[in-house]
């Protein structure tokens, strides 16, 4: 539930109200004036006015047709038309036409404006939502046109975000009272929109307004009106509901400390109610605190529409941090385009962290504009990373003058490599200060210049200090990519997303900063990110941390992780509760998880059913390579010699070392060349017998000649293998 994007959306607004052939609707024009005004409204859906069309009287279809078309493709969030006029229906197709000033009933292919057309605009555009508002006769045709399901203009719009509500049925005429200022639907739509909807929510979306029109319009003995909407299109909301009333809060407990402790409760909930829009605020973090989530929530929402900053800025990281990133850039654009910096710059961060670079720039230099020293530095990163070094350089000073550490510490790089020694270890030093270099890397670096200084080549004592400092700054250059995620990561973290703390945890754990990893996981997995509750299970996992590493797991198999599932398989089968683990494995492998499928491979050798795992491991092979190798140890069990170098070759291909090894043995007394072949390679990637299956080849060798060894009259009996047994199927923890 929401409003739309005032920056993405657009409206429509069309109207005839003076025909040449037709009876007038004077109230029509004031239908497009008055929901223009709600539209663009800061109290109602508070699109930008540039935003909404008003297309009084249109004499011209193609105009009329340009502007649709316009809209249409410039709307990403909400695509809205209206119309209000005369609807006719020509009598042989039962089709809907929406009059013009120049229709005529006789010529209505040639003088209306077909709703098929519109329908097809509609239906086109790539907007998240699309909305069409109809208040003329017959209207309910329109619901034919766009819910037919044998007609190809549903095949387009049955698609996630369309909604339309006509002010009457089929073949019943819409109303427009003599004298009224608005037609009867159109009016009572305003005065919904004005006065809102009591025991509706807190905002007034196209499903409340349709339930508020129905029984206004029904009591009144009027037409009621119709809608279609698809999936989630209902939920979107044209203004906020002046009538809505907050829930009363529950009873609140026992005091058990002094008794002014909770005067502060009771002033800002004074003041949230008589709609002072900081006490609102104020009201919902103290809900939020004691544990009355709903409530806190209702009212950082309404605090939030009434353009509240920290109210905005709190919902949208609210919003990311619950998972929900299209929420949480709807409120910080609102929030930005209400001039807060702050806003700018996680707006900015939001957008990078969709790889939507080049809508965050713009919002990184209004933050930076505003004195943001983040903003700066994201600048110079992204200037960096477009291949545009100057700028680059140009924003990290800025960054670094206001105190970055990161940008501090690019600076010191650049300087270096340049040979600038002095303005490099200025740099060097204050990142030393920060802690963005180890103390002992700038030890290491101070022993090599004063090495140095003590030679007496005046002129080669400068070329090897530069030297020095141009290979620390090089050694330092290595790790700024990482740098520059961690830094990314940590201020979408700051601005709410959760994924980004499991991030700064993989960054940590890979940085060997356990405890730090495990704050930033924790952090995650608190907010509810199911990466970072895996992660966590993981962590603790492999810190031999079982109980509470299950926990884990289980949170984030309900969340349908199917590494997590096959997860808590593995901690299942450890503790010997085969059944479950079964039930795990299986689950995650009917969604994909390679690890899990083969899993149930080994659990099925572990049973002495070769033919179950034969069946899992096929299953697995393609994704998994230990599964093809123990497609290979299988085969080479059941003396399907072929099967087995088939399989062992395609594990090796892909890297597998004990593959490798493999084909070695099993050419040892077929083909000692290839033998060796495949050995060496075995030796080259690692392998702790490798070498000494070598060595025992070349003895052979150095026995028997080639012509010996390999003569067709050898008995069987001497082309024999090592026996060397393959390793044991284990079970996998997937990560």
């Amino acid at each position: 539930m929401r409003l739309p994007r005032r920056d993405a959306s657009r409206a429509v607004l069309i109207g005839t109200s003076t025909f040449t052939h037709l009876t007038d609707l004077p109230a029509v024009r004031n239908n497009l004036r008055d929901l223009a005004a709600a539209l663009t409204s800061d109290r109602g859906a508070g699109l930008d006015e540039e935003r909404c069309t008003v297309l009084p009287d249109p004499d011209s279809l193609g105009a009329l047709g340009a502007h649709l078309q316009e809209a249409a493709a410039q709307a990403q969030d909400m695509l809205l038309v209206y119309y209000a006029g005369h609807g006719l229906v020509d009598p042989k197709s039962g089709h809907l036409y929406l009059s013009l000033p120049e229709t005529q009933r006789d010529l209505l292919k040639f003088t209306a404006l077909p709703f098929s057309h519109i329908s097809e605009i509609i239906s086109n555009s790539t907007a998240r939502n699309r909305v069409m508002i109809l208040d003329c006769c017959f209207s309910g045709r329109a619901l034919a046109a766009m819910g037919e399901q044998e007609s190809v203009v549903t095949g387009q719009i049955e698609i996630d975000g369309s909604y339309t509500l006509a002010s009457a049925p089929a073949n019943t005429p819409s109303t427009a009272p003599e004298g009224a200022e608005h037609t009867t639907f159109t009016g009572e739509l305003l005065a919904l929109l004005r006065d809102g909807i009591a025991d509706e929510p807190h905002l007034l979306t196209l499903d409340s307004l349709y339930r508020g029109l129905r029984r206004v319009l029904v009591s009144r003995g009027m037409p009621p009106p119709q809608r279609l909407g698809t999936q989630t299109s209902d939920m979107l909301a044209l203004a906020p509901n002046p009538a809505y009333a907050p829930p009363e809060p529950e009873p609140a407990p026992e005091p058990v400390v002094e008794a002014d402790t909770t005067t502060p409760q009771q002033w800002y909930e004074q003041g949230a109610r008589n709609g002072d829009t900081d006490a609102m605020f104020k009201y919902a973090i103290i809900l939020g605190e004691r544990g009355r989530k709903a409530e806190a929530s209702s009212w950082l929402l309404q605090a939030a529409t009434a353009h509240h900053p920290d109210a905005m800025l709190r919902l949208a990281q609210k919003f990311w941090a619950e998972g929900e990133p299209a929420e949480a850039e709807s409120w910080y654009r609102e929030a930005a385009e209400d001039g807060l910096p702050e806003a700018m710059f996680n707006l900015g961060i939001l957008l990078r962290a969709q790889n939507r670079d080049g809508e965050a720039m713009p919002w990184f230099e209004r933050a930076a504009a505003a004195g943001s020293t983040g903003a700066m530095y994201h600048l110079g990163a992204l200037h960096e990373e477009n291949g545009s070094p100057t700028e680059a350089e140009e924003w990290y000073r800025q960054a670094a003058a206001d105190g970055d550490d990161d940008a501090i510490l690019h600076l010191g790089i650049v300087e270096g490599r340049r040979g600038n020694v002095a303005q490099a270890l200025r740099w060097f030093h204050r990142a030393e200060a920060s802690g963005h270099i180890p103390e002992q890397e700038m030890t290491k670096l101070r022993q090599q210049l004063s090495r140095i200084d003590a030679r007496t080549d005046t002129a080669q004592k400068a070329n090897d200090r530069a030297r020095a400092v141009a290979g620390f700054a090089a050694s330092l250059r290595t790790s700024r990519a990482e740098t520059r995620n961690s830094r990314q990561f940590r201020d979408a973290a700051d601005a709410g997303d959760a994924d980004a703390s499991a991030e700064l945890g993989r960054l940590a754990e890979q940085a060997g900063q356990l405890r730090e990893a495990e704050f930033h996981y924790r952090g995650a997995a608190a907010k509810g990110s199911v990466k970072g509750i895996f992660a966590l299970g993981l962590f603790l996992h492999e810190r031999g941390q079982q109980q509470e590493a299950e926990q884990w797991y289980r949170s984030a198999a309900k969340l349908g992780h199917a590494r997590a599932m096959n997860n808590l398989g593995v901690l299942c089968q450890d503790d010997e509760r085969i059944q479950e683990a079964r039930g795990w494995y299986e689950l995650a492998a009917n969604r994909g998880e390679a690890v899990a499928t083969f899993n149930l491979g080994v659990l099925a050798e572990d049973e002495g059913d070769a033919a179950e795992a034969r069946s899992w491991y096929l299953r697995a092979a393609d994704d998994d390579v230990e599964a093809a190798f123990r497609l290979g140890v299988l085969a080479e069990a059941g003396g399907e010699r072929v099967a087995a170098l088939k399989q062992y070759k395609r594990a090796a291909d892909r890297g597998h070392v004990e593959s490798m090894y493999r084909l070695g043995i099993m050419f040892t007394g077929w083909d000692r060349e290839e033998a060796e072949r495949c050995h060496r390679r075995a030796l080259r990637n690692g392998h702790p017998e490798a070498a000494t299956a070598l060595v025992r080849l070349r003895k052979e060798r150095s026995r028997l000649s080639r012509a010996v060894a390999r003569r067709a009259t050898a008995p069987e009996g001497d082309r024999h293998e090592p026996a060397v047994v393959p390793p044991r199927a284990t079970r996998r923890v997937a990560r």
